[in-house]
């Protein structure tokens, strides 16, 4: 079976800025929609600088074919299986079948 098949799949995009009792600025995420699709981690990158070692994984998703604001756009959050994922953008769109976004999982 492929790795995350079939899974519940959440986007949720920033949406409006408030601010709380002391003033400080809070950002709640709008959820966009849920559905199912699949995803599966495509490639790493690692790197050693001067200041330590970045690494950052990177996947593919593949979801229904969507469109306006229910589409996925850079900097959404795809939420599946507790992981949080930021959308990087669109790599392929097959019209009216399927969509295949680039994302990379979020330490947040």
């Amino acid at each position: 079976m492929i790795p995350g098949f079939n899974a519940s799949i959440q986007l949720s995009r920033p949406g409006t800025i408030s601010q709380d009792a002391m003033g400080t600025p809070v950002r709640s995420n709008t959820v966009i929609w849920t559905k199912k699709g699949h995803y599966q981690k495509r490639y790493n990158i690692e790197n050693q600088n001067d200041t330590g070692r970045r690494a950052e994984e990177f996947y593919e998703f593949y979801l229904p074919f969507l469109t306006g604001t229910n589409r996925p756009a850079p900097d959404d959050k795809l939420v599946v299986h507790g992981k949080t994922f930021i959308v990087i953008g669109i790599l392929q769109e097959s019209l009216r079948h399927h969509l295949t976004i680039k994302a990379r999982i979020s330490e947040v």
